[in-house]
């Protein structure tokens, strides 16, 4: 039963002995651990599914060691160290969706654990009190310094030196109460929320990624109600030298519009950061280049893409103390998109407006004078509509209880004033702010470089890669969305677990598909008619958990299989790191067979 990945002739023997040996015969159950048939045992069935990779890569990154080395244990009564811990939480967050943190036990119970942990470890030996102290261990080991010497062990593992990073946040809704951080760490407070949840409080993640390899490789966890003209700035002031200490090719960092303001332009100058942002469109120098755009004619950015956003460079000028070049970009091909976005917000802009007019009909202002104090306030508001034929109604009765006089005079006053008004969508307002919807303003202060438009557009449009960073992040099915921790100490190391997991997450990306570009190497599209050359990892990880990867011990043969595995993924676990290969060798997991079901191999 000796089965390896050496040759192309294991791959035919895999696939033999498992069409004798289980073929119409045996249910792959990956939710249990064995399949009864009669009262003998004869199966045994346990999940591996994706696992095997995530711990291969782990290892072969040496993560595991690098972390015990900078934590040590975390107690001394505990089985499992740091660093299995960690592989262990990674594991869990990477394999199935919809996982809790206080699962981790359950998650393990039908997985072969010490196989994967490479220690004789229960599932027991991972609950709650452990992974609770080593949340603690992580908050007290500093997140913010372990997390870049981790990135920075990973891009060196990987041969990279990333020379841009973009910068971006994102926000995690907490279900509980706000809270004040004690000794140093985050507040959990009410903010601008990024998930559409303004009612509950919030904590802000914030992340620079590698503009080339797309790994995430700086962290933070900040306060729920911190803007990110201030987060930036911080990082800039405060994180830098960090950061340059370990990624020393570091030169170009890469922004939204938040990026953009004087205090953070002068203190990139003071750290030598080469900056490229968007210009807010409310300033004054991005209007400036809207005009500058009527009178100057624009040329195509790329040369030789027919739909190519077309580019015209706007000179000079300073933001804060520093000199900077400015590039206007129109992308035009943006436009039909942009329109129907325009419109909505003008149909939307439209029933607000109405539902307030109906309601100063409904529910009438006092005097004239409140009256048309909220009709100046509409006007003001509206921005894709126009109020027109504004009239006043006045709401007449008795000044007095009781019969009319007997003169036939009737003492009335004033009650309330109605208004009626008609409103309507301004077509002049809506193409006029279509005309400049498609157009942005790129600056940099690197003034040494001799940019084309090209090249300085792509550097930005890079900062697509943080955008799906958080992406992945907030998916249920891979990590989490919300937060149900009580201490903001082990909320903000529970951030760190899970910006970890999406380290390792892009590294196994970066891996996969520069194996597979390298050796020609392809999977199955969904529906199995085409081949797929770049996959990304989520696609792998959709085709390997259809392929209902287990391990296979039949009884009355004592062999051990790993079903499932198809040509396709046989050939990429071949050309992947002899580490990931091995756990889906059968022979890994002699002992764990042996071990838990009392059987001899």
């Amino acid at each position: 039963m000796s089965i390896t990945f050496s040759d192309s002739k294991a791959v035919s023997q895999l696939n033999n002995q498992l069409s004798e040996n289980v073929h119409n015969r045996t249910a792959i159950i990956s939710q249990s651990p064995d399949l009864i048939f009669g009262n003998q045992l004869d199966v045994i069935a346990t999940a591996i599914d994706t696992t095997g990779l995530i711990a291969g890569i782990i290892d072969w990154l040496g993560l595991e060691a690098f972390v015990n080395s900078f934590m040590g244990k975390v107690g001394s009564n505990v089985k499992a160290n740091s660093g299995q811990v960690l592989k262990s939480l990674v594991l869990q967050l990477l394999s199935v969706p919809y996982q809790t943190l206080y699962g981790t036990a359950e998650f393990f119970q039908n997985r072969p654990i010490d196989a994967l942990l490479g220690t004789n470890i229960v599932p027991e030996d991972l609950n709650r009190h452990v992974l609770g102290r080593f949340l603690d261990d992580v908050y007290d080991a500093d997140c913010e310094k372990l997390y870049v010497l981790c990135a920075n062990l990973i891009t060196e593992r990987l041969g990279l030196s990333p020379t841009e990073v973009h910068i971006d946040t994102t926000s995690f809704h907490y279900d509980g109460q706000a809270k004040n951080g004690d000794e140093g760490s985050i507040n959990i407070d009410y903010g601008y929320s990024r998930d559409h949840r303004p009612d509950l409080p919030q904590i802000i993640e914030l992340m620079l990624a590698d503009g080339q390899s797309k790994l995430p490789i700086y962290q933070r966890t900040i306060s729920g109600n911190v803007n990110d003209n201030k987060s930036f700035f911080d990082t800039v002031a405060q994180a830098w030298p960090l950061i340059i200490e370990q990624f020393k090719d570091l030169s170009y960092l890469v922004g939204d519009s938040a990026l953009c303001t004087s205090s953070i332009f002068d203190e990139a100058a003071n750290k030598g950061i080469k900056i490229v942002t968007r210009v807010p469109d409310k300033l004054k120098i991005t209007k400036e280049c809207f005009a500058k755009a009527e009178q100057e004619s624009m040329t195509p950015v790329f040369e030789d893409q027919e739909d190519s956003p077309l580019g015209l460079w706007c000179g000079f000028t300073k933001i804060g103390e520093q000199d900077v070049k400015l590039l206007l970009i129109d992308n035009t091909k943006l436009k039909a998109q942009k329109e129907a976005t325009i419109r909505r917000r003008a149909q939307k802009e439209l029933e607000n407006v109405q539902d307030k007019l109906k309601k100063l009909q409904t529910q009438p202002k006092k005097c004239q004078k409140d009256a048309e104090a909220e009709v100046n306030k509409l006007v003001k508001k509206c921005k894709y509509c126009v109020i027109s034929e504004i009239t006043y109604e006045d709401v007449i009765k008795q000044a007095r209880r009781g019969r009319p006089r007997k003169d036939g005079i009737n003492e009335q006053q004033l009650e309330a004033v109605k208004v009626k008004a008609n409103v309507s969508l301004n077509e002049e307002a809506i193409k006029q702010t279509l005309k400049n919807e498609t157009k942005y303003v790129i600056a940099t202060n690197d003034l040494e470089r001799d940019f084309t438009m090209a090249e300085l557009l792509s550097i930005y449009k890079r900062q697509s890669v943080i955008e799906r960073k958080w992406r992945i992040l907030k998916d249920p099915t891979l990590m989490v969305n919300a937060i149900y921790l009580k201490t903001p100490r082990r909320i903000e190391a529970l951030m760190w677990v899970l910006s970890i997991a999406l380290l390792i997450f892009s590294a196994c990306e970066y891996m996969v598909r520069k194996t597979m570009k390298e050796n020609e190497l392809t999977i199955p599209n969904p529906e199995h008619k085409k081949q797929q050359d770049q996959a990304t990892l989520n696609r792998l990880f959709k085709y390997m958990e259809n392929c209902h990867l287990s391990l296979v011990y039949v009884s009355a043969t004592k062999t051990l299989h790993i079903s499932g595995l198809t040509p396709e993924l046989m050939k990429l676990l071949l050309h992947l790191v002899p580490d990931v290969a091995k756990y889906y060798t059968p022979n890994n997991y002699k002992s764990f067979i042996e071990r838990v079901y009392g059987v001899i191999l």
